[in-house]
């Protein structure tokens, strides 16, 4: 980790440079010379002499030099600024911000790349700055005609001339900042550009906060998938051509290097075709032929989609080493450097191409397009969707059981009431025995449905192919195994860290213990007292409501003892918070429902009508309330709080309207072209 530190700090810190260059009132980036840098090279080229940088790594600075005039920031000025709109220049400044960057240009005489060293690489990279126009249309114009794709990602950060003084980011961006999770709004924008990414950033509506859209260039995306491997679809009939054609030898008298593969394709003996769903490491290398043999979708001259990209920024922004920008975006929206991060939408797919295919009734679960969902939303998603629609489909088979199981309970409850029937009804026992097989047999066809969908993703070999979390910790050591430097964590220190989060977890669970018998004493003092049609309702109510209050309450505390544990990879990580959540939810959920199941007869405290009267009862009040909370959290809240900023952006924009027709009524001599 210190090696990969020390790297990122050389391609991050020119103390003169921040200095010039990193003030956070939200203004352009200046160009620099030529003479300056090769003056700082010269001075720090003993200090840095010792860099050592990957062939990949040196490429991708090398691309970075080569292509110094390309858009690499775009940063508007603040609202005391005098343009037109603090969203867009005007025309006169653009034309002057134009010419400007031309005859910066034109003094910018820089080297072939291919003549730095590894020092001077990091030191030049200081040096860049963005020399193009900065029209924003223009911008995104030109990436949608070269590259097919305008931005993918946003971060949003508050406005520091509004927030704290202290975090307004006047401080270069340097280790320690960097290091302690805090990041300021100067240092987030020279970490994007020294780390190959696009941004461009500007105010939102009420001026509380500062929106950076980010984007990654197809060679960057190139660079990055080479660098980590990203694996990539191959396209079918491509891939079959080259293997009927085989690979000859450079010498035509030595016939083959490779001989030519004929595959039988006939459909009887398998369903799948012997060159769909094959994935390959991205790589520019011509020997390997990957670049040329990899699917691009209809009218894209490369293979990256848009979920394709959003990994690879997401890989760019929390790679640790030299080439990326380090950054662990959890922590920043925690300690609350960083307001929020999201991918933007794809407008073709997300209104256009995917509700045509996902939202009509007629789509049956068990024909969900999951492949659209993954391409634009993920392989996680796409899972999510895939087990939905797999147990949709099998609650029908359960679903018509419980019907017939209804059927009978009624016949029983004619003319003794729903009480005797739930208790005598003589379906229901081979209605359980036929639930726990129904779960085996949904299980298991589940495995064999995820192991498919893995296949045919490229995601089989998923949990070896990860890497460390950017909030990972440890001492740095060399390899037991390569002899490279690992970041190492002591596994009796980890064992520590679980044991203390399984002591929390434990006072949890006994807690919802606690809660659970005071509830049934209080419907015990309620019977005793003759209030029981109230106790019937009151008591599982207040147990629902206990369920989804602890719920929530738990999962704020789980992710807090799952982040102390210092989990290696992102998998860890997940498996272990699952683990916590199932543990309590196990517990806040049904201890109510095994006590009345196996233990209030055994411990004097007598069922109203039957047992299995009651725990129906329970279980029903449990469910509505559980789906009407729900979906009040899911929905409705969202909905109202959505209406709600709605308005205060209304209410916000027209007061800065009221005080601007003020001022120009008040000082008409006054020019107050800026204010919005």
């Amino acid at each position: 980790m210190k090696k990969s530190i020390d790297l990122r700090e050389n391609l991050l810190l020119d103390e003169k440079h921040d200095k010039q260059n990193n003030r956070m009132s939200l203004r352009r980036p200046t160009s620099t010379s030529h003479s300056s840098s090769s003056s700082s090279i010269s001075s720090n080229k003993q200090k840095k002499k010792d860099v050592t940088l990957t062939d990949t790594e040196r490429e991708i600075l090398q691309t970075r030099l080569k292509t110094s005039t390309s858009p690499q920031q775009q940063m508007l000025p603040s609202p005391s600024s005098s343009s037109s709109s603090p969203y867009t220049p005007s025309s006169a400044s653009a034309s002057a911000s134009a010419s400007a960057s031309a005859s910066s240009s034109l003094m910018y005489q820089q080297p072939p790349a291919s003549a730095y060293s590894d020092a001077q690489l990091l030191l030049e990279m200081n040096k860049m700055e963005s020399t193009l126009p900065e029209n924003s249309a223009e911008r995104q114009r030109n990436f949608w005609e070269v590259e097919q794709y305008g931005w993918d990602f946003v971060i949003i950060l508050p406005n520091p001339d509004i927030g704290d003084p202290s975090s307004s980011g006047n401080r270069s961006p340097n280790k320690s900042s960097i290091k302690d999770g805090t990041v300021s709004y100067g240092q987030l924008t020279a970490i994007l550009r020294r780390g190959g990414l696009q941004s461009y950033s500007y105010y939102s509506s009420t001026n509380e906060y500062v929106i950076v859209k980010i984007r990654a260039g197809v060679n960057r995306l190139e660079q990055q998938a080479e660098l980590m491997g990203y694996k990539l679809l191959l396209d079918e009939k491509k891939l079959r051509t080259a293997a009927n054609g085989g690979v000859k030898h450079d010498d035509v008298r030595r016939g083959y290097r490779i001989k030519p593969i004929h595959i039988n394709e006939d459909r009887v003996y398998s369903k799948l075709k012997p060159y769909e769903f094959i994935y390959a490491p991205y790589s520019r290398n011509p020997d390997k032929n990957v670049r040329e043999l990899v699917y691009k979708p209809r009218g894209m001259s490369h293979p990256f989609v848009s979920v394709h990209r959003i990994e690879l920024i997401l890989a760019i922004l929390e790679d640790i080493g030299s080439s990326g920008c380090g950054l662990d975006l959890d922590d920043l929206v925690e300690n609350g450097s960083v307001y929020t991060y999201f991918p933007l939408r794809d407008v073709n797919v997300c209104e256009r191409e995917l509700p045509p295919a996902w939202l009509p009734w007629r789509i049956k679960s068990w024909k969900l397009p999951v492949d659209n969902i993954r391409d634009y939303f993920g392989a996680k998603i796409g899972l999510y969707f895939k087990f939905l629609g797999h147990y949709t489909t099998c609650l029908m088979y359960l679903g018509l059981a419980g019907l017939v199981v209804c059927i009978d309970v009624a016949g029983e409850s004619v003319e003794k009431g729903l009480a005797y029937g739930l208790g005598n009804a003589k379906l229901i026992p081979f209605y359980g025995l036929f639930s726990a097989l129904w779960a085996q047999v949904f299980l298991e066809y589940w495995k064999r449905a995820e192991a498919y969908q893995a296949m045919a993703w490229g995601m089989s070999d998923f949990e070896d192919t990860q890497k460390d979390r950017p909030s990972y910790s440890g001492s740095e050591i060399q390899s037991f195994v390569d002899g490279k430097n690992i970041t190492y964590f002591p596994s009796n220190e980890k064992t520590r860290r679980t044991r203390w989060s399984t002591f929390v977890i434990t006072c949890f669970m006994l807690m919802v213990i606690a809660i659970v018998a005071l509830l049934f004493y209080v419907k015990i003092t309620m019977n005793n007292n003759g209030l029981e049609e109230y106790a019937g309702i009151v008591v599982p109510v207040a147990n629902a409501i206990q369920v989804f209050v602890l719920n929530d309450v738990y999962v704020k505390y789980a992710q807090k003892l799952n982040h102390n544990e210092n989990h290696r990879t992102q998998v860890e990580f997940e498996d272990a918070l699952i683990l916590k959540l199932f543990a309590f939810h196990f517990v806040n959920s049904y201890s109510a429902l095994i006590y009345i199941a196996f233990i209030k007869e055994s411990m004097g405290d007598a069922c109203l009508y039957t047992c299995m009267a009651e725990l129906s009862q329970t279980l029903i009040t449990i469910l509505i309330t559980q789906l009407v909370i729900g979906n009040i959290q899911e929905s409705l809240i969202p909905k109202i709080t959505e209406m709600i900023n709605k308005r205060a952006e209304k209410t916000k924009v027209s007061m800065y309207r009221l005080v601007f027709v003020l001022l120009l009524n008040i000082s008409p001599h006054l020019s107050f072209s800026c204010f919005w």
